[in-house]
């Protein structure tokens, strides 16, 4: 009987790894490997836009509820909530999509700190500033950007990238945010 040699290690025990060191190591390992494919195909342009998803936030608003809280607060609200260019554009717009506007910042605002792993206690609403261009109607597609502690803990996941996606309907508002590294 001839025996040979298995192609694959035994199975051992696995040893105790600290998480997050381990999860840190794995994925710089796999972001090299991406990188070396990318670079054996010759297609360096790729592995140098090769990027890491670091956060993902999602969050639906009704617009019956944001009117109704802007109702009773009113500008007390809006300060809260909006940056001083959100405020800006938000009286550009004509009065039938203010609430819309409102809600869409508002969800896209609340998804942002979602992706930054973190939620009202520690970021403020106006720590992340919704733009979309000037004017009463939106010229570009809209940007999130971080302030203050938002601006921290975004370079602590170090987020180099960051998008934003708004939606609307008759009754709710939906924002998707993504945070790249």
């Amino acid at each position: 009987v001839h025996v040979r040699e298995l192609p694959f290690k035994t199975m051992t025990r696995p040893r105790r790894v600290d998480s997050a060191s381990y999860l840190r190591r794995r994925r710089e390992r796999d972001t090299a490997a991406v990188r070396r494919e990318f670079a054996r195909r010759g297609c360096m342009r790729h592995a140098e836009e090769s990027r890491m998803i670091v956060g993902i936030g999602v969050d639906l608003v009704d617009l019956a509820r944001i009117a109704s809280v802007w109702n009773a607060h009113g500008e007390r609200f809006l300060t809260r909530i909006l940056t001083d260019a959100e405020r800006r554009a938000l009286a550009l717009r004509p009065p039938a999509n203010r609430l819309a506007f409102l809600a869409g910042r508002y969800a896209a605002k609340e998804a942002g700190m979602k992706a930054l792993g973190h939620g009202f206690g520690r970021v403020r609403f106006t720590d992340i500033e919704i733009a979309s261009g000037s004017g009463a109607v939106p010229t570009v597609a809209p940007s999130l950007a971080f302030h203050g502690e938002a601006a921290r803990l975004a370079a602590a996941l170090g987020v180099v990238r960051a998008h934003v996606s708004l939606s609307h309907g008759e009754a709710q508002a939906i924002a998707y945010a993504v945070l790249e590294r």
